[in-house]
Protein backbone atom coordinates (compact mmCIF):
# COMPACT_ATOMS: atom_id res chain seq x y z
CA UNK A 1 0.00 0.00 0.00
CA UNK A 2 1.39 3.37 -1.04
CA UNK A 3 2.03 6.38 1.15
CA UNK A 4 -0.81 8.21 -0.62
CA UNK A 5 -3.36 5.40 -0.71
CA UNK A 6 -5.79 7.30 1.51
CA UNK A 7 -5.04 10.80 0.23
CA UNK A 8 -8.66 11.26 -0.82
CA UNK A 9 -10.11 9.84 2.40
CA UNK A 10 -11.17 11.27 5.76
CA UNK A 11 -10.68 9.06 8.79
CA UNK A 12 -12.23 9.59 12.22
CA UNK A 13 -10.78 7.68 15.19
CA UNK A 14 -12.36 7.71 18.63
CA UNK A 15 -9.97 7.35 21.53
CA UNK A 16 -7.32 8.72 19.19
CA UNK A 17 -5.22 10.53 21.75
CA UNK A 18 -3.25 7.58 23.06
CA UNK A 19 -2.41 3.90 22.81
CA UNK A 20 -4.17 1.93 20.06
CA UNK A 21 -6.32 4.83 18.90
CA UNK A 22 -3.30 7.07 18.37
CA UNK A 23 -1.38 4.29 16.61
CA UNK A 24 -4.32 3.81 14.24
CA UNK A 25 -4.64 7.54 13.57
CA UNK A 26 -0.89 7.75 12.92
CA UNK A 27 -0.97 4.84 10.47
CA UNK A 28 -3.67 6.52 8.40
CA UNK A 29 -1.83 9.84 8.58
CA UNK A 30 1.26 8.15 7.16
CA UNK A 31 -0.88 6.85 4.29
CA UNK A 32 -2.01 10.34 3.34
CA UNK A 33 -5.45 10.49 4.98
CA UNK A 34 -6.98 13.52 6.60
CA UNK A 35 -7.49 12.46 10.21
CA UNK A 36 -9.86 13.56 12.94
CA UNK A 37 -9.55 12.19 16.45
CA UNK A 38 -11.91 12.21 19.40
CA UNK A 39 -10.66 12.65 22.96
CA UNK A 40 -12.95 12.75 25.95
CA UNK A 41 -11.43 15.42 28.15
CA UNK A 42 -7.64 15.60 28.02
CA UNK A 43 -7.23 18.51 25.62
CA UNK A 44 -3.45 18.66 26.07
CA UNK A 45 -3.11 14.99 25.14
CA UNK A 46 -5.36 15.47 22.13
CA UNK A 47 -3.52 18.56 20.93
CA UNK A 48 -0.18 16.75 21.24
CA UNK A 49 -1.59 13.86 19.20
CA UNK A 50 -2.82 16.22 16.47
CA UNK A 51 0.57 17.95 16.38
CA UNK A 52 2.24 14.58 15.80
CA UNK A 53 -0.24 13.67 13.06
CA UNK A 54 0.51 16.98 11.36
CA UNK A 55 4.24 16.28 11.71
CA UNK A 56 3.56 13.10 9.73
CA UNK A 57 2.16 15.26 6.97
CA UNK A 58 -1.56 14.87 7.61
CA UNK A 59 -4.23 17.48 7.87
CA UNK A 60 -5.61 16.66 11.31
CA UNK A 61 -8.06 17.95 13.87
CA UNK A 62 -9.17 17.31 17.44
CA UNK A 63 -12.73 16.91 18.70
CA UNK A 64 -13.36 16.95 22.43
CA UNK A 65 -16.30 15.35 24.20
CA UNK A 66 -17.90 12.23 25.60
CA UNK A 67 -18.86 9.86 22.77
CA UNK A 68 -21.35 8.22 25.14
CA UNK A 69 -23.56 11.23 24.38
CA UNK A 70 -25.41 10.97 21.03
CA UNK A 71 -25.57 14.76 20.62
CA UNK A 72 -21.80 14.99 21.07
CA UNK A 73 -21.28 12.29 18.44
CA UNK A 74 -23.41 14.15 15.92
CA UNK A 75 -21.55 17.37 16.68
CA UNK A 76 -18.19 15.61 16.18
CA UNK A 77 -19.22 14.18 12.82
CA UNK A 78 -20.48 17.58 11.67
CA UNK A 79 -17.29 19.30 12.85
CA UNK A 80 -15.04 16.84 11.05
CA UNK A 81 -17.09 17.11 7.86
CA UNK A 82 -16.89 20.90 7.96
CA UNK A 83 -13.12 20.98 8.50
CA UNK A 84 -11.78 17.88 6.74
CA UNK A 85 -14.66 16.61 4.63
CA UNK A 86 -17.23 13.81 4.98
CA UNK A 87 -16.02 10.81 6.96
CA UNK A 88 -15.09 7.84 4.77
CA UNK A 89 -13.54 5.63 7.46
CA UNK A 90 -14.79 5.41 11.04
CA UNK A 91 -12.65 3.61 13.60
CA UNK A 92 -14.32 3.00 16.97
CA UNK A 93 -11.22 2.57 19.11
CA UNK A 94 -12.48 4.09 22.34
CA UNK A 95 -13.00 1.75 25.28
CA UNK A 96 -13.08 1.82 29.06
CA UNK A 97 -12.44 -1.21 31.25
CA UNK A 98 -13.14 -0.70 34.94
CA UNK A 99 -13.02 -4.11 36.62
CA UNK A 100 -15.54 -5.09 39.29
CA UNK A 101 -17.24 -8.29 40.35
CA UNK A 102 -20.71 -8.68 38.81
CA UNK A 103 -22.55 -7.94 42.07
CA UNK A 104 -20.46 -4.81 42.63
CA UNK A 105 -21.14 -3.12 39.30
CA UNK A 106 -23.26 -0.04 39.86
CA UNK A 107 -26.00 0.92 37.43
CA UNK A 108 -24.06 4.09 36.65
CA UNK A 109 -20.91 2.13 35.80
CA UNK A 110 -22.86 -0.41 33.73
CA UNK A 111 -24.35 2.38 31.63
CA UNK A 112 -21.06 4.24 31.33
CA UNK A 113 -19.21 1.16 30.07
CA UNK A 114 -21.94 0.09 27.65
CA UNK A 115 -22.56 3.60 26.32
CA UNK A 116 -18.85 4.28 25.82
CA UNK A 117 -17.82 0.91 24.40
CA UNK A 118 -20.90 0.07 22.34
CA UNK A 119 -23.53 2.80 22.05
CA UNK A 120 -20.98 5.35 20.85
CA UNK A 121 -20.34 3.20 17.78
CA UNK A 122 -24.10 3.10 17.16
CA UNK A 123 -24.42 6.89 17.35
CA UNK A 124 -21.40 7.53 15.13
CA UNK A 125 -22.25 4.83 12.59
CA UNK A 126 -25.77 6.16 12.17
CA UNK A 127 -24.32 9.63 11.62
CA UNK A 128 -21.79 8.64 8.94
CA UNK A 129 -23.64 5.89 7.06
CA UNK A 130 -25.93 8.10 4.92
CA UNK A 131 -22.92 9.89 3.44
CA UNK A 132 -21.06 6.63 2.89
CA UNK A 133 -24.04 5.19 1.03
CA UNK A 134 -24.36 8.33 -1.09
CA UNK A 135 -20.68 8.14 -2.09
CA UNK A 136 -20.72 4.35 -2.55
CA UNK A 137 -17.80 3.80 -0.19
CA UNK A 138 -17.41 3.43 3.55
CA UNK A 139 -15.44 1.54 6.15
CA UNK A 140 -16.47 1.07 9.77
CA UNK A 141 -13.97 -0.70 12.01
CA UNK A 142 -14.38 -1.36 15.71
CA UNK A 143 -11.93 -2.65 18.27
CA UNK A 144 -13.51 -5.63 19.99
CA UNK A 145 -12.58 -7.49 23.12
CA UNK A 146 -11.38 -11.02 23.77
CA UNK A 147 -14.26 -11.46 26.21
CA UNK A 148 -17.16 -12.29 23.82
CA UNK A 149 -17.71 -16.04 24.03
CA UNK A 150 -15.36 -16.39 26.99
CA UNK A 151 -15.89 -15.38 30.60
CA UNK A 152 -13.22 -13.65 32.64
CA UNK A 153 -12.79 -12.21 36.10
CA UNK A 154 -14.58 -8.98 37.00
CA UNK A 155 -15.34 -7.73 33.51
CA UNK A 156 -18.85 -8.88 32.67
CA UNK A 157 -19.99 -5.39 31.65
CA UNK A 158 -16.92 -5.00 29.44
CA UNK A 159 -17.53 -8.35 27.75
CA UNK A 160 -21.22 -7.63 27.17
CA UNK A 161 -20.45 -4.22 25.64
CA UNK A 162 -17.81 -5.66 23.31
CA UNK A 163 -20.04 -8.58 22.31
CA UNK A 164 -22.75 -6.09 21.38
CA UNK A 165 -20.24 -4.04 19.42
CA UNK A 166 -19.10 -7.07 17.45
CA UNK A 167 -22.68 -8.01 16.56
CA UNK A 168 -23.38 -4.42 15.53
CA UNK A 169 -20.58 -4.61 12.99
CA UNK A 170 -22.09 -7.80 11.58
CA UNK A 171 -25.49 -6.18 11.27
CA UNK A 172 -24.07 -3.12 9.51
CA UNK A 173 -22.10 -5.38 7.19
CA UNK A 174 -25.23 -7.28 6.22
CA UNK A 175 -27.36 -4.20 5.60
CA UNK A 176 -24.86 -1.96 3.86
CA UNK A 177 -22.57 -4.21 1.84
CA UNK A 178 -24.64 -3.55 -1.27
CA UNK A 179 -23.74 0.13 -0.94
CA UNK A 180 -19.98 -0.30 -0.86
CA UNK A 181 -19.77 -0.11 2.92
CA UNK A 182 -17.94 -2.72 4.99
CA UNK A 183 -17.93 -3.20 8.75
CA UNK A 184 -15.47 -5.35 10.67
CA UNK A 185 -14.08 -5.95 14.13
CA UNK A 186 -10.41 -6.09 15.12
CA UNK A 187 -9.76 -7.89 18.40
CA UNK A 188 -6.45 -7.06 20.06
CA UNK A 189 -4.70 -9.55 22.28
CA UNK A 190 -2.51 -8.51 25.24
CA UNK A 191 -0.98 -5.22 24.12
CA UNK A 192 2.00 -3.12 25.16
CA UNK A 193 -0.05 -0.06 26.13
CA UNK A 194 -0.78 2.11 29.14
CA UNK A 195 -3.95 1.04 30.91
CA UNK A 196 -6.25 3.61 32.47
CA UNK A 197 -7.96 0.79 34.39
CA UNK A 198 -5.47 -1.97 35.29
CA UNK A 199 -6.85 -5.54 35.39
CA UNK A 200 -7.81 -7.04 38.76
CA UNK A 201 -5.02 -7.81 41.18
CA UNK A 202 -3.59 -11.23 40.45
CA UNK A 203 -4.83 -11.34 36.84
CA UNK A 204 -3.16 -12.69 34.94
CA UNK A 205 -1.45 -14.71 37.69
CA UNK A 206 1.98 -13.91 36.23
CA UNK A 207 3.63 -12.64 33.08
CA UNK A 208 5.01 -16.13 32.56
CA UNK A 209 1.50 -17.61 32.62
CA UNK A 210 0.26 -14.90 30.25
CA UNK A 211 3.01 -15.73 27.77
CA UNK A 212 2.04 -19.42 27.92
CA UNK A 213 -1.39 -18.47 26.61
CA UNK A 214 0.18 -17.03 23.44
CA UNK A 215 1.59 -18.81 20.42
CA UNK A 216 3.78 -15.71 19.89
CA UNK A 217 5.07 -15.15 23.45
CA UNK A 218 5.20 -11.37 23.64
CA UNK A 219 2.92 -8.39 24.01
CA UNK A 220 1.40 -7.02 20.85
CA UNK A 221 2.49 -3.69 19.42
CA UNK A 222 -0.05 -0.92 18.74
CA UNK A 223 1.22 -0.60 15.17
CA UNK A 224 0.16 -4.21 14.55
CA UNK A 225 -3.44 -3.30 15.39
CA UNK A 226 -3.11 -0.19 13.24
CA UNK A 227 -1.89 -2.26 10.28
CA UNK A 228 -4.98 -4.48 10.54
CA UNK A 229 -7.23 -1.42 10.49
CA UNK A 230 -5.42 0.06 7.49
CA UNK A 231 -5.90 -3.19 5.59
CA UNK A 232 -9.61 -3.41 6.40
CA UNK A 233 -10.07 0.19 5.27
CA UNK A 234 -8.30 -0.38 1.97
CA UNK A 235 -9.79 -0.99 -1.47
CA UNK A 236 -8.21 -4.46 -1.34
CA UNK A 237 -10.49 -5.35 1.58
CA UNK A 238 -13.70 -4.47 -0.23
CA UNK A 239 -14.81 -8.13 -0.12
CA UNK A 240 -14.05 -8.46 3.61
CA UNK A 241 -17.00 -7.56 5.80
CA UNK A 242 -18.76 -8.79 8.91
CA UNK A 243 -15.52 -10.42 10.02
CA UNK A 244 -13.55 -10.59 13.25
CA UNK A 245 -9.80 -10.25 12.82
CA UNK A 246 -7.98 -11.37 15.96
CA UNK A 247 -4.55 -9.80 16.27
CA UNK A 248 -3.66 -11.61 19.46
CA UNK A 249 -0.52 -13.66 19.04
CA UNK A 250 -2.55 -16.86 18.78
CA UNK A 251 -4.00 -16.38 22.25
CA UNK A 252 -5.21 -19.82 23.32
CA UNK A 253 -5.37 -20.95 19.67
Amino acid sequence: MSQTEFSDKVVFVTGGGRNLGFAIASAFAEKGARVGIAVRGNAAEGEAAVAELERLGAKAMLTLGDVADPAVCRSMVDSVAKTLGPIDILVNAVGIRPHHAFAEISLEEWRQVFDTNCSSAFYLSQAVLPGMVERGFGRIISLGGSGPGRAGPKHSHISVSKAGLQMMMSEIAMEYGQHGVTANTVVPGPMDTTRLHPPPSGWPPSREMLMKRLAVPRLGKPREIAAACVYLASEDAGFVTGQVLRVNGGQEC
